[in-house]
């Protein structure tokens, strides 16, 4: 690495929340990257889980387990089961793909938060608007991309119920993940049960079907929106859809492909909503 970008990889690798991805060609050196960063930051108070195949290296301090497909140990399988135990971090060997998008597709990420989503498009090849309300957030992107030369990302500080639109419908591609109540969180964010009231989500919900309404108009004919909270209320979640789908025509809920790990298939409903909870799975609660 360059000084000044392994000085801000090192910042990154510390933050609480996040994601990393490290991509590359066989040889590039994206294990001996990960473990590096690993290694950095694993202490005997952290909680690290890693989901390899297979495991290169054996590092102290860090929980490491090798894929194996022949006993049912699937990387979806190993994910699921290490998020119930809470960990601190986890470094999974291997991304795979299932919302079909192509190299060139046109994305607009309509809630650009901490830039974890645009950088996993980009990855996909696509060219992504990101899109935030929060000035100081667009800048941090705008400046990350003109750092590492990416060229396919423009970060753009406007109200996603105003997009500055020069052409019709010329999204490939929506993602919203919207601002919502953030309940799903609960167990780690206990504040908010005294934060949040019956009123919020009202307001929420007046907001993401606002939010929702303008990336329909946005996207081309046949193109794919996808509608994600981290909120566990119906009022944010199914009634949104269903109201959305009530007053748009044209729309419809697309059930999940058959790519879908068969271990993943039951956190679909069978109205086709990707859900989560705490009770059942172990983990936040989640809405897509």
């Amino acid at each position: 690495f360059p000084e000044q970008e392994l000085k801000r990889f090192r910042k990154f690798i510390q933050e609480p929340y996040g994601m990393v991805l490290v991509t590359g060609p066989t040889g590039s050196g994206k294990t001996t990257t990960l473990y590096a960063a690993l290694s950095e930051i694993a202490t005997s108070e952290t909680k690290i889980v890693t989901i390899e195949d297979p495991v290169e290296y054996r590092l102290p301090n860090i929980t490491q387990i090798p894929v194996n497909e022949k006993k049912g140990l699937t990387f979806a399988r190993g994910l699921r089961s290490v998020l119930r135990h809470d960990p601190d971090t986890i470094m999974v060997g291997e991304v795979l793909e299932h919302l079909h998008l192509f190299p060139g597709a046109l994305i607009l990420d309509g809630t650009l938060g901490g830039g974890g989503h645009s950088e996993a498009l980009l990855d996909a090849g696509a060219r992504v608007i990101a899109l935030d309300r929060r000035q100081r957030r667009a800048v941090v992107m705008k400046d990350l991309a003109s750092e590492l030369g990416v060229t396919n990302l423009v970060a753009v500080a406007a109200d996603g119920r105003k997009l500055p639109l020069r052409q019709t419908r010329p999204f490939h591609r929506i993602l919203l993940d919207a601002p919502c109540s953030s309940l799903g969180t609960l167990r780690h964010n206990p504040d908010i049960k005294w934060r949040v009231a019956e009123r919020d989500l009202k307001r929420h919900q007046k907001l993401q079907l606002e939010l929702l309404e303008a990336s329909a108009r946005a996207l081309e004919s046949g193109g794919r929106l996808v509608y994600a909270t981290c909120s566990s209320e119906r009022e944010e979640n199914q009634d949104v859809v269903r109201t959305f789908l009530e007053n748009t025509p044209g729309f419809r809920v697309v059930l999940a492909p058959e790519s879908l790990p068969e271990q993943a298939r039951h956190l679909v409903s069978s109205e086709g909503f990707f859900e989560t909870t705490p009770e059942r799975d172990d983990m936040d609660a989640y809405f897509a």
